[in-house]
């Protein structure tokens, strides 16, 4: 994963635009809202290229936020304890999350609810089934977010999303998803000083 590119200009960090078809997964060492909402706040200003006070928002019909200031702008947040992930492209709706990887009570009647009959066989067999649920929960819930949907919708399949892996801290899984078929991911780490310039 490499470090946030940040380009100076009268002193205040710039983030570096988008490839056309990138989708870049900003990793921040934080679990505090507040940090992340603004952190997500100063890139979606950076790459719409506005003042931070002009980002505004509009919410879809379950609770999925856009970027009213830039609507061709796509973003997802997600939050597992000590660690965020904010995604960003301009190729499709996006959605992410990250997961701390731990046994969760009544994990096969969850993903019987959520998952089709044939993905539990390959969470549910073996070691590491506690990681395996992870991923696929991650996979699940990114997907959800793409769509703005609930997650008591994630046994639907949706064949326009792909997903892919993100990497993520040691005991933490994570997945992002794309209404896309291509793109290309970027991962950075985004160093939680930026907040001094919000």
């Amino acid at each position: 994963m490499s470090h946030l590119s940040l380009h100076r200009d009268g002193g205040v960090p710039r983030i570096d635009a988008l490839g056309e078809r990138e989708v870049r997964v900003y990793r921040l060492e934080t679990g505090d809202r507040e940090q992340v909402r603004s952190a997500t706040r100063y890139i979606l200003a950076q790459l719409a290229g506005v003042r931070i006070a002009l980002i505004a928002f509009d919410y879809g019909p379950k609770g999925k936020p856009y970027c009213r200031t830039d609507a061709a702008l796509h973003f997802s947040v997600s939050h597992a304890e000590s660690v965020s992930l904010i995604a960003v492209t301009r190729v499709a709706d996006v959605g992410v999350d990250i997961e701390a990887v731990r046994d969760v009570p009544r994990a096969s009647a969850i993903a019987r609810r959520f998952f089709p009959p044939e993905q539990l066989d390959a969470i549910f067999q073996g070691h590491n089934s506690h990681e395996r649920f992870a991923r696929a929960w991650t996979a699940a819930e990114a997907t959800v977010k793409v769509r703005g949907a609930s997650i008591w919708e994630a046994g639907t399949p949706d064949p326009s999303v792909t997903v892919c892996d993100v990497t993520a801290p040691d005991g933490y899984v994570a997945t992002v998803a794309v209404a896309s078929e291509a793109w290309e991911l970027v991962e950075r780490a985004l160093d939680l000083s930026i907040l001094a310039y919000v």
